[in-house]
């Protein structure tokens, strides 16, 4: 009885992280949404790619500065004050090493590109790197204990305030400058808003006298976060030699519009789901599977759906939302749409292998699937655009899968009938809504290929929810109707 108390807490602990996760994010991407549709209007392809690039290398930053540490914190079964302490020590060592190896690769990085703003903008985003130990610490400890409301209120006041300062600095004619400005002043509202927030396990002083048990556990979660993030931008520092900086600017705004969907659902997902899995390895790590299998029919019940009507109507929606001069995105969107939509049977198993502590296994297969993408990419780089974006969408997404799928087989005992089972339901959901936009096309009742979308939308908007209901889904079940009943039995009282 008390395991299965146990198991129904965590669940509604989850619940309602999600919620909270769900709610304040929603609040920060419309404004950031809005922010974002006139950025497009204003910063032109090419500026847009070089800052494309430089986050490339700032991102490398990014991983190095946390060093595996907000993870480490997050999946440790018993953390005290001296490991706090002491991963407060890691970060300060770690954040001035990488703002200087920032600063040192910035005029190489821009005299191999031939290009000064670039240099100029990774020192510039090197600022980050060096306040950043301030705030990662109590970001760990507000996920760690699922207090997702208090992270919420911070990160929207900070992402406002962000936006504020780039559309501002745009507006007076900053240029791509205004880009790297506002993500700076993300960093310091951030930093400004945990400590307003007064979290009493915070740190105040850092310590580095047992700093080995931490350094086993992140030094691969770091090598394997690098490792993935070179893969992912590879598209971007291999153009930036081959093509263009226009092509990268392209290129991006196709995985920026792609990413619409991480910005609406996954972000909000993903710092919850690491904690949640954490949470069920500490109490019964034989329901890690059981949970992942649920979680991807969650997943892919929403994205599944959510691409194929991307992926259709890609010319009308790049245009509505970034302007015509945007226009070629559409060309090549749909397979960026095939790609992700591919990785959402593994989308969930970086974070169970970092929460089981398999953080070694994690760099092994990022080193293997990133080195496969990478030559696949050069092999047809001069081809263009368009074959870049085929390539990532066949070669890089079946590889992925067949990767993670193997460690998830190993490590928490997936199968492949027990994955084809959890997304059966999204696979006939998936089918039938596309099936629906074919028919809407082919009849061509409409003059207006806009207003065809929308009406579309609207349709399968409630054919969607329609099925879930009829195909009685896990998705129905624990979300669905459990969250309309509350919301009208809130509204009857």
């Amino acid at each position: 009885m008390q395991n299965g108390r146990g198991k129904g807490n965590i669940l509604n602990t989850f619940r309602l992280s999600i919620f909270h996760s769900f709610f304040f994010n929603y609040s920060s991407q419309i404004f950031s949404f809005l922010v974002s549709l006139i950025l497009a209007r204003i910063i032109t392809p090419e500026e847009y790619g070089t800052y494309a690039l430089a986050l490339v290398f700032a991102g490398l930053g990014d991983l190095l500065k946390n060093f595996g540490v907000v993870d480490y914190l997050i999946k440790e079964k018993n953390l005290t004050k001296g490991k706090l302490e002491n991963a407060f020590g890691l970060l300060i060592i770690t954040c001035a090493v990488t703002a200087l190896l920032l600063l040192g690769i910035a005029t190489l990085v821009g005299d191999f590109y031939d290009n000064e703003t670039l240099t100029l903008l990774i020192q510039l985003l090197s600022l980050n790197v060096i306040i950043a130990p301030l705030g990662s610490v109590t970001n760990a400890i507000l996920r760690r204990n699922s207090q997702f409301k208090n992270l919420g209120i911070a990160q929207l006041c900070t992402q406002i305030g962000g936006l504020l300062v780039t559309l501002i600095l745009a507006y007076l004619g900053w240029g791509v400058f205004a880009l790297a400005w506002g993500l700076i002043a993300n960093g310091v509202f951030i930093i400004i808003s945990y400590h307003l927030l007064r979290v009493s396990e915070t740190p105040s002083l850092p310590k580095f006298n047992n700093l080995k048990p931490i350094l086993s556990y992140s030094i691969f979660a770091t090598l394997s976060g690098v490792v993935a993030h070179f893969g992912r931008t590879s598209q971007n520092w291999i153009m930036g030699k081959a093509l263009n900086m226009e092509s990268i600017g392209f290129y991006t705004r196709g995985q920026t519009t792609v990413s619409l969907y991480d910005e609406i659902i996954t972000k909000s997902l993903s710092p919850v789901i690491s904690s949640f899995f954490a949470h069920t390895n500490r109490n019964d790590a034989k329901e890690l599977v059981v949970q992942y299998q649920k979680l991807i029919q969650v997943e892919s019940s929403i994205a599944w759906p959510f691409f194929a009507f991307l992926g259709f109507y890609a010319d009308v929606i790049v245009d509505l939302l970034w302007g015509p001069q945007w226009i070629f995105v559409g060309t090549f969107l749909v397979y960026l749409c095939i790609g992700k939509g591919v990785g959402v049977l593994t989308s969930f198993a970086s974070n169970v292998l970092l929460m089981i502590g398999e953080s070694a296994t994690l760099f092994r297969v990022n080193l293997l699937l990133n080195i496969i993408i990478i030559i696949a990419i050069l092999l047809v780089v001069k081809d263009g655009v368009i074959a870049i974006a085929i390539t990532t969408a066949t070669v890089g997404a079946s590889c992925r899968f067949i990767l993670f799928f193997g460690c998830m087989k190993k490590h928490i005992g997936l199968t492949l009938r027990g994955l084809f089972k959890s997304v059966f339901s999204s696979m006939i959901i998936a089918l039938v809504l596309t099936a629906l936009m074919f028919s809407f096309s082919y009849l061509d009742l409409y003059d207006s290929r806009l207003f065809e979308m929308f009406f579309s939308a609207f349709i399968l908007f409630f054919t969607w929810l329609l099925l879930h209901y009829l195909m009685k889904t896990y998705f129905y079940k624990e979300f669905l109707h459990k969250y309309t009943v509350s919301i009208i039995n809130k509204i009857k009282k």
